[in-house]
């Protein structure tokens, strides 16, 4: 099977159930059988926007009382049935996709996902009842009531094979069912009235079979003969219930499921996660494919699914401190956009070509921590060495020189603090022998700068630094004071000047 050719097309949309495909259902042309069609219904609310299904297959087998042998002779029948050169469920990467949905936002290529869709009214119709139902439903994408010919939805001579169905032999079955959704209240019944008016039928009226029957022309349990000639047709109006259909959309569940899985495979209670966590990582996905389409996605499902697998139940107590989604952005997510920043400017340098590269740099400026922005330095400089473009960066790069000089600066006044409980004022010429950056970028490495508590965190070094400039014999502090104001040295000239320097050599 050629994967590529029948993987669904992506599009910034969510997946939705297409109208096309299940009219086509409906009239007769794609065969499907009623377990099919309702296991394809079910599965709507679960489809991504690339057409993945993030749902346990067996848990809808269950949801819709199949046993396995039925659920088996679905799935083959699924995987079997083309549409458009399409299968209309394949297996790709461990995964279900489904080619029954279009993620198109055109509102007359889908169909509204509405509850009664899911309802036991039409789970517990026969075959033909679900496909009439379908049919009436695709019939007007707001539900207004549809001029339909009697004629149309039984084979006849008169049968009109672009809007005609093609289930039913002769009017008395369709009729009948027709009747069945109504008196179920999944439909509304319209018949003319006068030259021009209409009547809307009420189903709590005994009689109002035989006034459907007297507009259509069956007397005596027999339909008037339709003659090609004449061309004589019969037309009723046919709408899904207005109280049904106005109902609010089934929400699709996908991104919640996908996360609902992850826990699952790993062992996980997921029902422990807050909603918020679960809300606000699919709001990061979305916004990923808002911003980055197809490419954000992948983004968000390599890291979501890695973060599952190496921290697995941590993430439920990260959850409880309200961390969970922080800690997936900071170490999993930002970190691979990190990586495809640098991959996808080495590949501009070797290329020349555009490849969406300013905007994952945008992202990450608007994104990014300090650390992230810290640790990403190093990468940039060695990129503009091997040839990229500088003015890509710029705004990052201004980012990055404010967040050296933000905590080089705390980092002057922590060591001169630690200078004095010393006793000990170094000269600016062994000031300048630190490596500051490096230590910032330790610090960054350690993700410290961000929580503002890396001075305690690295109160030991900052004494070690002080020690080494320190020598075996040197004055008391009030001594070495004495001996600077006598050469009128000023100490406190001297610590601004060290706080007022913005580079030191690195």
């Amino acid at each position: 099977m050629n994967f590529k050719k029948n993987t669904p097309k992506f599009s910034k949309s969510q997946s939705k159930l297409s109208r096309g495909l299940l009219r086509d259902v409906a009239k007769g042309h794609t065969r499907l059988s009623k377990p099919a069609i309702d296991f394809i219904a079910f599965l709507t609310q679960f489809v991504d926007f690339d057409g993945r299904i993030n749902m346990d297959l067996d848990i809808a087998r269950r949801e819709l009382n199949l046993d396995r042998r039925v659920f088996n002779r679905v799935l083959s029948e699924l995987k079997t049935a083309t549409v458009n050169g399409k299968n209309l469920l394949i297996y790709e990467s461990g995964h279900f996709m489904s080619n029954f949905h279009t993620s198109s936002n055109g509102e007359t290529t889908y169909q509204k996902y509405i509850p009664v869709i899911l309802s036991d009214e039409v789970r517990n119709l026969t075959k033909k009842q679900t496909l009439l139902f379908y049919y009436i439903l695709t019939c007007n994408v707001r539900n207004q009531s549809t001029k339909i010919a009697i004629e149309n939805l039984y084979k006849n001579e008169l049968h009109d094979e672009e809007f005609g169905m093609w289930i039913y032999d002769d009017y008395k079955s369709v009729a009948e069912d027709l009747f069945k959704l109504f008196d179920k209240n999944l439909i509304e019944l319209r018949i003319p009235k006068g030259f021009f008016g209409f009547e809307d039928l009420n189903n709590m009226d005994p009689k109002y079979k035989d006034r459907f029957h007297e507009v259509c022309e069956y007397v005596d349990d027999k339909k008037k003969r339709t003659s090609p000639k004449k061309k004589q047709k019969h037309k009723i109006g046919l709408k899904i219930n207005t109280k049904l259909f106005n109902q609010q959309v089934i929400k699709n569940k996908s991104s919640e499921m996908e996360i609902r899985l992850l826990a699952e495979r790993y062992h996980m209670y997921h029902e422990e996660m807050q909603e918020k966590t679960i809300n606000t990582m699919i709001d990061w996905k979305n916004g990923l494919i808002e911003k980055f389409g197809e490419e954000g996605l992948v983004i968000y499902r390599k890291t979501l699914e890695k973060y599952f697998e190496e921290k697995h139940e941590y993430i439920i107590y990260y959850d409880l401190h309200d961390n969970a989604v922080n800690y997936f952005v900071d170490f999993y997510l930002l970190e691979e956009i990190k990586n495809v920043i640098v991959k996808k400017a080495r590949a501009e340098i070797k290329s020349a070509q555009k490849n969406n590269l300013s905007n994952f740099v945008g992202y990450f400026t608007k994104n990014s921590s300090d650390e992230h922005k810290i640790l990403i330095d190093q990468d940039i400089r060695k990129l503009y060495e091997e040839g990229a473009n500088q003015k890509t960066f710029n705004e990052l790069s201004k980012d990055i020189e404010l967040l050296y000089k933000e905590h080089e600066n705390v980092v002057k006044q922590a060591f001169i603090k630690e200078c004095e409980n010393q006793e000990f004022i170094p000269s600016y010429d062994q000031f300048k022998k630190i490596n500051i950056r490096e230590y910032i970028n330790g610090l960054a490495n350690d993700k410290l700068l961000s929580k503002n508590k890396y001075l305690d965190e690295r109160a030991d070094e900052l004494k070690e630094i002080v020690s080494f400039f320190k020598k075996k014999k040197r004055p008391s502090h009030k001594l070495n004071m004495e001996k600077q104001k006598a050469s009128g040295e000023n100490v406190e000239l001297l610590r601004t000047n060290w706080l007022e320097n913005d580079r030191f050599d690195a």
